[in-house]
């Protein structure tokens, strides 16, 4: 008499074993996805303080600072050159703690720029830059006070002449 062994057939545990991969496959993507979308939350939320960091600055002195001096060490610019704000704010998510994230160039970023973020100004105005992670798009933020320029001779203004008609 012959005994009946009971057990897994090797299709039933293959059949296991890609479902669990395709699982795993799909949790990872997903893992990386919602990082790369907190960190670019994380990125623009930092913007916001520098922003308003860099408008307080032009408030007091006149002008925004120079692209030396936010590409500083991160503790410098946070207490020397923006007034106490936190030094975190400089640091993209991806970097290594401590470590200012702004280009040292002036230079715009491009897609295939190693640095995350960027500092472009001629203490007139600013442009900031940061690449998301999620898209790696390039997000720009302008300064809010444009230079504003002045007309020597008013008198030599161009003059608009509007005519209306009904009829």
């Amino acid at each position: 008499m012959r005994k009946a062994i009971s057990g897994f057939t090797i299709v039933e545990i293959l059949v296991t074993v890609s479902l669990i991969g395709i699982l795993a496959a799909l949790s990872i993507i997903s893992y990386d996805s919602i990082t790369a979308s907190a960190h670019d939350s994380k990125r623009q939320a930092s913007f916001s303080v520098i922003q308003d960091a860099l408008e307080s600055y032009f408030n007091k002195n006149g002008e925004y600072p120079s692209c030396s001096a936010m590409s500083q060490d991160s503790n410098t610019v946070a207490t020397s050159v923006l007034s106490d704000i936190d030094a975190t704010v400089l640091t993209s998510p991806s970097s290594a703690s401590g470590t200012n994230s702004f280009a040292s160039s002036c230079a715009d970023l491009t897609q295939g720029s190693t640095s995350d973020y960027a500092y472009i100004s001629d203490t007139s105005k600013y442009t900031l830059e940061y690449k998301k992670e999620s898209t790696g798009d390039i997000v720009a933020i302008e300064s809010q006070h444009a230079p504003t320029s002045t007309v020597a001779d008013p008198t030599s203004a161009p003059s608009v002449s509007i005519s209306y008609t009904n009829g």
